[in-house]
């Protein structure tokens, strides 16, 4: 649409203030404070009508288009403990709801503008998948070779020793049945590389879309729930993995643990809690 707005209230008394919010793709638009009679244009009623009534609004505004960016995720400052690192892991459970509809980010500190960084995702095809971009246009892509089940919990991560070229990728669906094609881990071996680094915020249920600082454009947004997203400044092995998934937030490993984030520490404001030293706390966007 062209011109799109709203008021910030329904109804205002004579001599209170009411602010309208207007996106509009023209240089500029008209805007008029009108009585309005009959608004259905059926041509077998009356049509429309309406009253020009004069006052203070009444003139020609700039129109500047105002973008709304629907859905929700976590979005982490960056911070120099979130890299550059050589090696990591990043483990959380995950409850997909649309899995197959799109490329979704889990955990991500990914610019898909410049397609730098690295981020644990679920691709076009349903699966768990961890993407690496040097910015360059080569973007690295690995994998699992089973799709996600949708609408059930799984615990899911990737462990990454770029000096090595190893990734490991494990997904584990809560509930096991006999010879479940999901339950599964996979290794890959990339050429040894650092792991690319981007000063983006990090992402917890999307991706950076587009914009820097604190306040970017978020797309590729997940749909499902997501619980105990953590990060590890170390490659943790298969059997770390396992030992680690049903303590989200144990001192295990605490010496290589980056961030660990509590969604229910503080469930009823916008602050997502990090339980680390770190203190790399997150902000709610549209929960």
């Amino acid at each position: 649409m062209e011109l799109v707005g709203y008021a910030d209230r329904l109804s205002v008394a004579p001599g209170e203030t009411i602010r309208f919010m207007v996106s509009c793709d023209r240089d500029t638009y008209r805007a008029n404070l009108v009585r309005l009679i009959h608004g259905d244009e059926n041509p077998s009623g009356p049509g429309f009508k309406e009253r020009v009534v004069d006052s203070a609004v009444d003139g020609v505004y700039r129109g500047r288009a105002q973008l709304i960016f629907p859905g929700s995720c976590v979005i982490v400052p960056d911070s120099p403990v979130l890299g550059p690192l050589h090696e990591l892991t990043l483990s959380t459970w995950i409850y997909p709801t649309l899995p197959g509809t799109g490329a979704q980010g889990i955990v991500t500190k990914w610019s898909a503008a410049d397609g730098r960084g690295y981020g644990l995702m679920i691709d076009e095809d349903a699966r768990l998948s961890f993407w690496l971009g040097e910015g360059d246009g080569n973007i690295t892509r690995i994998a699992s070779p089973a799709p996600l089940r949708p609408h059930e919990w799984c615990f899911v991560a990737v462990s990454f020793d770029a000096g090595r070229g190893r990734v490991l990728l494990l997904q584990e669906p809560l509930v096991v049945w006999p010879d479940d094609p999901t339950r599964l881990s996979t290794e890959n071996l990339l050429p040894p590389n650092a792991i690319p680094w981007s000063s983006v915020p990090l992402i917890i249920g999307g991706y950076v879309e587009s914009g820097t600082g604190d306040e970017p454009a978020i797309g590729g947004h997940f749909n499902g729930k997501i619980d105990a997203p953590r990060l590890f400044a170390r490659a943790l092995s298969l059997e770390e993995l396992q030992a680690s998934r049903d303590r989200a937030f144990d001192v295990d490993f605490s010496e290589e643990v980056v961030a660990a984030w509590d969604f229910g520490a503080d469930a009823a404001g916008r602050r997502v809690v990090d339980r680390s030293p770190n203190g790399l706390h997150g902000r709610a966007v549209n929960m």
